[in-house]
């Protein structure tokens, strides 16, 4: 039997597909098919593994930030920003589900708002210098070139080798030109 069923666990791809042929209702075995898919590109079969895992499991944040980052994937940004605030509700910890809403408001052009997440985040990591210079750069999106510098100074205090504050406190100065700044959604 054992050499039956190899094929079956040859692989985590092949084991949630197996698990899914015996048990359509796994809610995990759907997340985690979903994340594999969506991993390798495949973000509309992803799409609809993590849909169905947030159907199963609605009351989980992680399957709430999954179905919201292949949203945001397909570009359905409302959508996704809907999921990341689930999400963070349910998991209010979990940092990467802040940094997807973050990410997905400042894709919508919702700068104010996505202003105040990241201003969220950076009060419960002061020395994420990543945080601070993501801040600066919705500041700067807004206009408002002064408090960009100032943050993207204090985000090359924390990390003096952070290349990409660096580059942008040039571009906040006017020495280089603005080159966009699209950070992915993660998955949990």
């Amino acid at each position: 039997l054992s050499f039956l069923y190899a094929n079956s666990w040859a692989d985590e791809e092949a084991l949630w597909t197996y698990t899914l042929r015996s048990n359509d209702d796994a809610w995990q075995a759907h997340n985690r098919l979903g994340a594999r898919l969506f991993a390798r590109g495949d973000v509309q079969n992803a799409f609809g593994h993590f849909t169905k895992a947030t159907r199963l499991r609605p009351d989980l944040g992680e399957t709430h930030n999954n179905l919201g980052s292949s949203l945001a994937a397909k570009g359905r940004l409302d959508e996704a920003i809907r999921e990341y605030i689930e999400a963070c509700r349910l998991g209010p910890k979990v940092s990467t589900f802040h940094l997807n809403l973050a990410n997905a408001l400042v894709q919508s052009r919702r700068f104010p708002e996505a202003v105040v997440k990241f201003r969220e985040m950076i009060a419960k990591e002061p020395q994420n210098p990543i945080l601070v210079n993501n801040l600066a750069v919705v500041l700067y999106q807004m206009g408002d070139k002064e408090a960009a510098v100032e943050n993207f100074r204090k985000a090359l205090e924390i990390n003096p080798d952070f290349q990409q504050a660096r580059d942008g406190l040039a571009v906040a100065l006017g020495e280089k030109p603005p080159q966009p700044q699209q950070p992915p959604p993660q998955r949990q």
